[in-house]
């Protein structure tokens, strides 16, 4: 589970003015090319081991999740800029990588760079009572946490 219960997306003028009411601010991505994040960019899979199921890809074109026998590319995602605090400095990077539309960012959570450590990626998921529950989106958070693959590290 997360920390925050509700995530808004604010423009900036609103932001400004309810700082204080939203947990986090989050914004659209459509690839991740030219938002300079290619540090992160490789191959991740539980313990480093890309041979096996589920794991990851992320590139300019976005995040690749493969699990269950099934590929699905997540090209728009949600960064959520101040997930972790206002002051937050770290490098841990937060996304919501299956966002359902504008106003529901999808049940799961994914920490880039998890406690400080690169390479690291940890899936969470908030599956909400009623909620329908995806089985690859669940595959993917059980396995958590992913480590970059050993020929992908820097």
């Amino acid at each position: 589970m997360h920390g925050c219960a509700f995530v808004k997306k604010l423009s900036f003028g609103l932001a400004t003015a309810l700082a204080c009411a939203a947990p986090a601010w989050a914004v659209p991505l459509n690839g991740l090319k030219g938002q300079g994040l290619n540090a992160i960019y490789g191959s991740y899979a539980p313990r480093g081991d890309c041979t096996a199921e589920p794991r990851l890809s992320i590139d300019d074109s976005g995040f690749t999740f493969r699990a269950n026998g099934r590929v699905v590319k997540s090209v728009r995602v949600e960064q959520a800029l101040s997930y972790l605090g206002p002051d937050y400095r770290g490098i841990s990077l937060v996304f919501f990588p299956f966002p359902v539309s504008d106003d529901d960012f999808g049940p799961v959570v994914m920490t880039v760079n998890d406690g400080e450590r690169r390479g690291v990626i940890r899936l969470e998921a908030d599956f909400a009572p009623g909620r329908r529950v995806d089985p690859f989106q669940v595959a993917l958070t059980r396995s958590s946490p992913y480590s970059r693959c050993a020929a992908a590290k820097r």
